[in-house]
């Protein structure tokens, strides 16, 4: 009992025996008990503040002393809420009669070895109590001659692990379907984390490169990339990694079976979850050599056409030149060389008709050089009787005068030239020497002209007024195009040096013979 202040005591009353031995009133004694009554207040309150079952069983044995079942001594609010039942109701009452699904599925046996050996009992065990089996936590400790249980409902927690588990199974099947496909997959395959690192490869990849799994791990992947393509790729590989991006490149992978490098069309591919998160990457290596030496071949194939084509046309120019240098020779240089024999023989009547026949004759010289000059410009015969270095020299002495002086460097063409080749490197340093006494204002020119085994190096310079590129594109005529197209057709590379300001111009032609 409580007084006012809330002093807990404990009151007892004993009868008051007289010296005859009778009762003759009482005696009552108060003991303050209330640091006693508080400490079982706090510990009902932490028994009943506990979310486990929690209550005290006193086991119930037979004349052989064998336990047959047990009574509920204490129990807390959540082996009330649990049991379903109020504490008055619980108290006293036999286990096995009032809740036997409870020591079903050995769970009363396993008590009684507790009660029995001392050693604490600790399972999980699924229970079929009421409508619904639910999953329970038991844990029991031997007290007297009884025990103290503990009892978790973990239902949802194992429903919660049930379905981890069902998902954990899906992904582990989704996984091994996705690496089915990747295998599947006639070309090389990977996946690889967020920092860059590979983490697996499908086995034609191993097959492929001849890289171990180990030496292909992290970043060793990069053994089987060419290295000048792999300096290329990486930049935008990485900037793909930071931004989510797919990332599309061409590059050279080894294939280990004949040490050749091989073009591949690199793909790398996002996987995101739910939430849009990067969770993995996924990439691809697809073998496209055929296809660019298809592109190849089809280029290649173009540009003989093209060249062929272009072959035809400066052929049909060169033998239109043969037809008009032919007839300016045959036609119209033998007319004036006529013309000119009868002026030799013509009377002179008067003193002033010689004067005019002297004039008469220097216009005729000059007519016949002139038709001569048309005629060899048409039709180099010195480069079919004599050869490249020797048209090539004699053109450059043409074009020399005391207002420009040429000098020359030939060398290796100790075997001859096919005709073709001859004929247009004979064309170009025409049309060049042509330019520059024409446009360059020039004093001094050079033309070297040079056979190293299969290659020839074509380069002619002068110290002219030069010409920017702007200029030289925008002043670009026939002469100049005549150059590209025979430059084309022998397959040459042609760089042009044109500062301007009065330093000159330089034009350099390489060709395979």
């Amino acid at each position: 009992m409580q007084d006012k202040n809330g002093i807990w005591y404990q009151m007892r009353i004993l009868p008051y025996i007289t010296q005859e031995r009778q009762i003759d009133g009482a005696t009552i004694i108060f003991i303050q008990i209330n640091e006693l009554k508080s400490l079982h207040l706090l510990h009902a309150g932490i028994l009943d503040s506990s979310p486990n079952a929690i209550m005290a069983l006193k086991a119930i044995r037979d004349q052989q002393e064998a336990i047959t079942d047990f009574t509920i001594s204490m129990v807390n609010r959540s082996g009330m809420e649990l049991l379903g039942s109020t504490e008055t109701s619980l108290y006293g009452n036999s286990l096995w009669k009032e809740y036997p699904s409870l020591l079903r599925e050995g769970l009363f046996e396993q008590l009684v070895q507790v009660v029995e050996t001392g050693v604490m009992l600790n399972v999980k065990q699924e229970i079929k109590y009421g409508k619904d089996p639910i999953w329970l936590h038991v844990v029991a400790s031997k007290f007297d001659d009884g025990l103290v249980l503990t009892m978790q409902n973990i239902t949802e927690r194992k429903q919660n692990e049930q379905q981890l588990l069902l998902q954990q199974e899906e992904i582990t099947a989704s996984a091994a379907r996705f690496r089915t496909m990747l295998e599947a997959v006639p070309h090389i395959t990977w996946t690889n984390k967020q920092n860059g690192e590979n983490n697996s490869f499908n086995e034609f990849w191993f097959k492929y490169t001849g890289l171990s799994p180990e030496e292909s791990a992290g970043w060793g992947w990069e053994k089987a990339f060419h290295p000048a393509d792999f300096k290329k790729l990486k930049p935008g590989y990485l900037a793909s990694l930071q931004s989510g991006e797919v990332y599309s490149a061409e590059a050279r992978i080894l294939r280990k079976a004949d040490n050749q490098y091989r073009w591949h069309l690199i793909k790398n591919v996002p996987l995101r979850d739910e939430t849009g998160e990067i969770v993995l990457w996924v990439g691809t290596a697809t073998d496209i050599q055929d296809q660019k030496d298809s592109e190849k071949a089809n280029i290649k194939l173009g540009l003989s056409q093209q060249r062929e084509i272009m072959k035809a046309i400066l052929q049909a120019q060169e033998e239109e030149r043969s037809r008009i240098s032919e007839a300016l020779h045959n036609g119209l240089g033998q007319i004036l060389y006529a013309a000119k024999l009868n002026l030799d023989n013509l009377p002179l009547d008067k003193s002033g008709q010689k004067h005019m026949k002297e004039h008469i004759e220097q216009l005729l010289a000059q007519g016949i050089k002139i038709t001569r000059n048309i005629s060899y410009e048409l039709t180099p015969s010195v480069l079919k009787e004599f050869g490249l270095k020797t048209a090539v020299e004699e053109i450059i002495s043409m074009f020399s005068s005391p207002e420009l002086s040429i000098s020359s460097n030939i060398s290796g063409f100790t075997k001859p030239v096919d005709y073709t080749t001859a004929l247009s490197l004979y064309r170009i340093i025409q049309e060049l020497l042509n330019n520059i006494v024409k446009h360059s204002g020039a004093t001094e020119a050079s033309v070297t002209l040079v056979r190293k085994k299969d290659t020839i190096l074509l380069r002619v310079q002068d110290n002219g007024i030069g010409i920017t590129k702007e200029e030289f594109n925008a002043k670009k005529g026939i002469g100049l195009s005549s150059i590209q197209n025979r430059v084309e057709l022998l397959e040459g590379k042609m760089e042009i040096g044109c500062p301007g300001g009065g330093k000159g111009c330089v034009f350099e032609i390489t060709c395979k013979v």
